[in-house]
């Protein structure tokens, strides 16, 4: 079967020594996906960004365009990962999380249980499981074209990332979505990710989620990341109401990373 059409939007490479210890990152959004290898530190090294083009595909013709991508590259792994933005997530505490609260939490997320397939990980560094809700399309395409990686969500990646920072609130902005992820010091207070067309409604699903997390809005302090540059509508509006916004950044000098803000956390 030819593998459909993928159009490279940004390509970066350094050095590779093929002898050195690698981890490969494959993250799939709606409508585009990139493929990352990081060193040992885990900084970038190897860093390509696609998108799908007009062609309508499905999910299993998504996943063997990467594939085929990914056979092309010009490194290996130790260690490989495929990374889905899925839309639906909820978290639990991990001591809660059973067969039963999974189908629960399944039934709350998605419509047509019957199209999905539920993925958990654990998050240990708040003790809680993240329930991401996977197209089963996708879910078997990635275990027929991928069987030996390991399958994450980005919400996890997100909720790691703001463990991570001294700020108490993420922001991650994509394809017309946007991730909203708040805390209190070290306690995890939760995420929700919406769908928007313009940006004044992106503006108003955060304000109206954080006015729900925070008690004074004057200690929110939010760091901003996705697919945006600091110059857009979205981050203009955003700092109007949000003074203490920051732009996340790589500790790495990659041109437009911030793309890519949370690659490592994987």
């Amino acid at each position: 079967m030819t593998s459909p059409h993928v159009n490279l939007i940004y390509s970066f490479t350094e050095s590779i020594a093929q002898s050195s210890c690698y981890k490969k990152i494959v993250r799939l959004v709606s409508d585009d996906f990139c493929l990352a290898g990081l060193n040992k530190n885990g900084e970038i090294v190897y860093l390509q960004h696609y998108d799908f083009g007009s062609e309508a595909l499905s999910m299993s013709e998504k996943v063997q365009a990467i594939k085929d991508v990914c056979d092309k590259a010009e490194f290996h792994a130790d260690e490989e990962v495929f990374a889905y933005q899925a839309f639906a997530n909820t978290q639990v505490p991990m001591h809660l999380y059973s067969a039963k609260v999974e189908e629960a939490g399944m039934r709350m997320l998605v419509p047509q249980v019957e199209d999905y397939t539920m993925v958990h990980q654990n998050v240990m560094e708040y003790n809680i499981t993240n329930m991401a809700a996977w197209p089963k399309e996708l879910w078997q395409a990635v275990n027929e074209y991928f069987p030996t990686a390991s399958k994450q969500s980005q919400a996890e990646a997100l909720i790691r990332k703001l463990y991570e920072q001294r700020q108490n609130v993420l922001i991650y902005i994509t394809n017309n979505t946007v991730s909203i992820l708040a805390k209190s010091k070290y306690q995890f207070l939760g995420m929700n990710t919406f769908a928007f067309t313009q940006v004044e409604d992106c503006c108003y699903y955060c304000m109206a989620f954080l006015r729900k997390m925070y008690e004074n809005m004057s200690q929110v302090e939010p760091v901003l990341c996705g697919n945006y540059v600091s110059t857009s509508p979205v981050y203009e509006l955003l700092k109007r109401y949000l003074p203490h916004l920051t732009d996340g950044k790589l500790s790495g000098s990659i041109e437009h990373s911030y793309r890519y803000y949370d690659i490592t956390s994987y």
